[in-house]
């Protein structure tokens, strides 16, 4: 019976192309991050793969890519690009974002911005206390800790203080930072406040919502004061009132918010 020469039944991988190799049909080598199979048989060092009589390419290689390892050098590294290629950003610190510099062509570290808000610190007194009548005083002094320096953080104090006053006249109330002398007709100290509406027995109070700049880190202190009309000697009255001061009060007590905001 006659035999039937069928050749290969399946290509043969042959490893990476050498000249020294003679090769025959369906023969499968890689060259140059590709690979080829060969068409045509050939001796040792007869023909290169670039010879398309020989060879066929099978898969074409892509784009070479960067070796990011030489880029990328330490833990928390960033890559981007820029107009030259590709680019190390190392990491930040604690605390910081990533945000686009003053040009708009490359991210950076830098702290956030836009009235974030850092730190809220919450402080309430509810003891009542009587004031005996004076030119001026102070109800409370509220301390609290502010933990980031001046250039980067802002400090908004909102305080309420119920006060039942029994007075003839108004009392201008006001609030100072770190500072208790009383500030007169300072118009400064008293931005932000209320009077007293003290026009025989009533119930009063003093709002304080104010900014302060300029603070470091480190702990202050808000002081919250009177200063009667004409610096004559009126009481403010009596700083949470409750039903011994008129019947129809519950005890009340005086609260402070103070707001850390990012500049």
């Amino acid at each position: 019976m006659a035999t039937l020469n069928l050749g290969r039944i399946k290509p043969v991988f042959k490893g990476a192309y050498s000249g020294g190799t003679a090769y025959v049909i369906d023969d499968i080598v890689t060259h140059g991050n590709e690979s080829f199979i060969c068409i045509q048989a050939h001796g040792a060092g007869t023909q290169a793969t670039s010879v398309t009589a020989y060879w066929t390419k099978l898969a074409a290689k892509g784009t070479d890519g960067t070796d990011l390892t030489s880029t990328l050098t330490t833990q928390g590294d960033v890559l981007f690009r820029d107009g030259s290629g590709l680019q190390r950003l190392a990491k930040g610190t604690a605390g910081q974002v990533l945000k686009i510099n003053s040009g708009a062509t490359a991210p950076e570290w830098g702290t956030d911005t836009g009235g974030k808000v850092l730190k809220v610190s919450q402080l309430e007194n509810n003891t009542r206390t009587t004031y005996s009548d004076s030119n001026n005083g102070t109800f409370l002094s509220l301390a609290f800790t502010k933990d980031n320096d001046a250039s980067t953080s802002y400090i908004i104090a909102q305080a309420q203080l119920p006060i039942f006053a029994d007075a003839s006249d108004q009392i201008g109330e006001w609030s100072q930072m770190d500072t208790q002398a009383d500030p007169g007709d300072n118009a400064a100290a008293h931005t932000g406040t209320n009077f007293i509406a003290a026009q025989g027995n009533h119930k009063g109070g003093v709002y304080v919502f104010k900014k302060f700049t300029g603070l470091t880190a480190a702990s202050h202190t808000l002081y919250v004061g009177w200063n009667a009309t004409s610096n004559s000697a009126q009481g403010p009255g009596v700083l949470n009132p409750n039903s011994s001061d008129e019947g129809r009060m519950q005890q009340s007590s005086s609260t402070c918010t103070f707001w850390e905001i990012a500049t």
